[in-house]
């Protein structure tokens, strides 16, 4: 066993956990993650989080690096003597093993277990298999004479697969995959999809994923249905009927909550072809659904009604409206003139430094020699890249002001002004708000619809509470009225009753409103009497009937003051009970 690895205990002086972390691992101790989250204590009162990996310090060694370079040497002889000590401890009375170091990759001793254990050509064809797909390897890797060197040598005597027998391999994995998911889904009560479509390399696709809750744990699950090459123009009729040909494969008629996708303009003709014809609402006149396509696309485009598609109800993914509230809506919007002004000023200096240290590796070298890293460059297709960017020079200016400038004077950019440099540090402040929200909506594992109104009321309430700002007041009042543009239905009823019936947010007093405090409650007291009464018979009796009421009603009294865990335990037991009651009778 090696001791040269990264120990948490080590740095637990200076960084601690994350609480939610903490919480995640003891409840799931058998599937930690490869990454957790901490904060630096030196930074306090400000709230810096890290992700480290369970294998390396890096990360922490390189925050310490950079925002705590006094303190640097000090913080890493403690690490260093911090770590000789438990070695010491660790060792023990072992005498054999005192002061004594195994080289890094050191050959362990092995098990009776292991020692004679032989791979059959079976296993090691479904090894081989698992690697190719796994890692993304093309089939011309197994041809390679290095490689197939290599297993020979680790597999004497076995047959080592070339690309034709693995091909049909993987298919008959593929097929067995899809078997098994058509099983799990099968199962399942309410699933909810996501689909989307781009172009890559002169060919178009399109994708669907599939998100459902498991009914034993009650964590999400994820599977990807279908990743399908689109022949000819991507339009909403050619959509429309790609997202049927998945739902019909899979069965999933009359299971598929909503169908989540962007906001591009044939997702949105897409579903608006299959809509009833009492739905008249229109997206028409929002500019950043717009895309051109060809006119003879639109005059062979049959009458998606004549096919008999007719796809589930559609809801507009909640981060790319967000992106777009910062970009599109953003750029479209009318700020005064000295604000405007003010802002181009500032951006297009940072956008001239970041054009300058990626058009030569000269100025890329300058940049690192004087303030010790590269500077973060914006991506063009994503907002939060922009805003990543433009914190690091903030924080650059407040940190390393003297580098900085020098860097700016020798690459002959205009100089920052100080009342600029005052404007970048409150425009990051506003900006980060919106950020952090939208890390949260782009989460995979923890985003729920019940996320969404917490989150923008959040955003809101914060932007609200941020002090005097002189120069980015402006900007708050304009970041909260094209929120409540492109989100005007989170205060609807479907938004705040998956918000109550999420474990995290079962207070629903956050509205600050006693009658729509009210109406909540007892909308949400008749979804959940309709919900245990729904499989009794037409015959049950008055009583019957008012015994489920008086459930529901003991269960939302005790609601709020609940634990998460209780939530769950309690509305399950609650359905299981009105289940086993109705068997009885």
């Amino acid at each position: 066993m090696s001791y040269i690895k990264f120990k948490w205990s080590d740095w637990s002086k200076y960084f601690e956990k994350s609480k939610l972390v903490e919480e995640r691992h003891i409840a799931d101790k058998e599937n930690l993650s490869f990454s957790f989250k901490v904060h630096c204590l030196l930074c306090k009162p400000n709230i810096t989080e890290l992700t480290v990996s369970y294998k390396s310090s890096w990360n922490l060694k390189r925050h310490v690096k950079n925002s705590h370079r006094a303190l640097n040497e000090e913080i890493l002889n403690y690490v260093k003597e911090f770590d000789k000590s438990q070695r010491e401890s660790d060792l023990g009375s072992s005498t054999k093993r005192k002061n004594v170091e195994e080289p890094e990759g050191a050959a362990k001793q092995l098990k009776l277990t292991t020692a004679f254990k032989k791979v059959s050509q079976k296993e090691l064809n479904k090894l081989i298999v698992d690697a190719v797909v796994d890692a993304m390897l093309s089939f011309s890797f197994l041809e390679n004479s290095s490689v197939r060197k290599l297993l020979e040598a680790g597999f004497p005597g076995k047959v080592i697969l070339n690309r034709k027998p693995v091909i049909p391999l993987i298919e008959k994995e593929f097929q067995k995959l899809q078997e098994d998911l058509q099983n799990e889904l099968h199962q399942q009560k309410y699933v909810c999809l996501t689909s989307d479509s781009w172009t890559s390399y002169r060919r178009a696709f399109i994708g669907v994923t599939a998100h459902w809750i498991c009914q034993k744990t009650f964590k999400r699950k994820s599977a990807a249905l279908a990743f399908k090459r689109i022949v000819g123009s991507q339009t909403g009729v050619v959509l429309a009927k790609k997202i049927e040909e998945v739902i019909t494969f899979y069965e999933l008629h009359g299971k598929v909550t909503k169908v989540i996708t962007d906001n591009g303009a044939n997702y949105v003709k897409s579903f608006k072809l299959t809509e009833e014809e009492t739905n008249t609402e229109s997206h028409d006149d929002e500019p950043e659904c717009f895309v051109p396509v060809e006119i003879t696309d639109l005059l062979s485009e049959v009458d998606v009604s004549a096919t008999n598609v007719l796809l589930p109800e559609h809801e507009r993914c909640s981060a790319h409206n967000f992106n777009l509230v910062m970009s599109k809506d953003m750029d479209a919007y009318s700020f005064s003139t000295n604000f405007a002004s003010l802002r181009d000023s500032t951006l297009s200096k940072c956008k001239e430094l970041f054009n300058k240290q990626n058009r030569s590796s000269k100025v890329a070298d300058l940049i690192k020699s004087k303030i010790g890293r590269y500077l973060l460059t914006p991506v063009l297709v994503r907002w939060n890249s922009l805003h990543n960017s433009l914190k690091l020079v903030s924080k650059v200016f407040k940190t390393q002001n003297d580098d900085i400038c020098g860097v700016i004077e020798a690459l002959k950019i205009e100089p920052f002004s100080s009342r600029e440099i005052e404007f970048l540090d409150e425009y990051v402040k506003v900006v980060d708000i919106v950020a952090n929200a939208l890390n949260v909506m782009q989460g995979e594992n923890f985003m729920y619809t019940g996320l969404s109104t917490p989150t923008l009321l959040h955003v809101q309430e914060k932007l609200d509470n941020l002090p005097s700002l002189q120069y980015c007041t402006e900007l708050c009042g304009a970041i909260k009225t094209l929120i409540e543009k492109r989100f005007p239905k989170v205060l609807d009823d479907s938004y705040l009753k998956a918000t109550v019936l999420h474990p995290f947010f079962k207070n629903y007093k956050f509205l600050k409103n006693d009658r729509a405090n009210t109406r909540l409650r007892n909308r949400l007291i008749e979804e959940l009497t309709d919900e245990l009464g729904s499989t009794r018979s037409t015959t049950e009796t008055a009583g019957g009937s008012e015994k489920t009421t008086l459930k529901v009603l003991k269960f939302c009294r005790s609601f709020s003051v609940m634990t998460p865990v209780q939530v769950i335990v309690m509305m399950t037991m609650t359905l299981q009970a009105t289940v086993q009651q109705q068997r009885n009778c």
